[in-house]
């Protein structure tokens, strides 16, 4: 099982991250880890909307390189409403379970 949370971005200096398309982000938390044959990579970042609306963005990447198999999850939300957001993208994070044969 691959699991995320607070716990994953201890001890990693975040990076800057810029897109295009009118949205200026900045990444608070970031991480890195191998389980099980996954390597995972976690990004936390505040994205100012053209609206100018803070939205918050949770992006999970893992890889499995035996199998050449590449997962993305995201979960983004309005900053005013994040902390009752994250309670379910929390838990999503928490209980993704991979198989490691596909």
């Amino acid at each position: 099982m691959i699991s995320g949370g607070k716990q994953m971005f201890s001890g990693i200096r975040p990076p800057i991250v810029s897109f295009s398309g009118g949205r200026k982000s900045r990444c608070s938390q970031s991480c890195r880890r191998m389980i099980s044959g996954f390597y995972s990579y976690g990004l936390e970042f505040k994205n100012l909307e053209s609206n100018n609306e803070v939205t918050i963005s949770h992006v999970l990447i893992i890889t499995n390189t035996r199998t050449r198999t590449f997962y993305f999850c995201l979960f983004e939300s309005v900053e005013s409403k994040w902390k009752e957001a994250w309670k379910i993208g929390e838990r999503i994070v928490q209980t993704l379970i991979l198989n490691d044969d596909i």
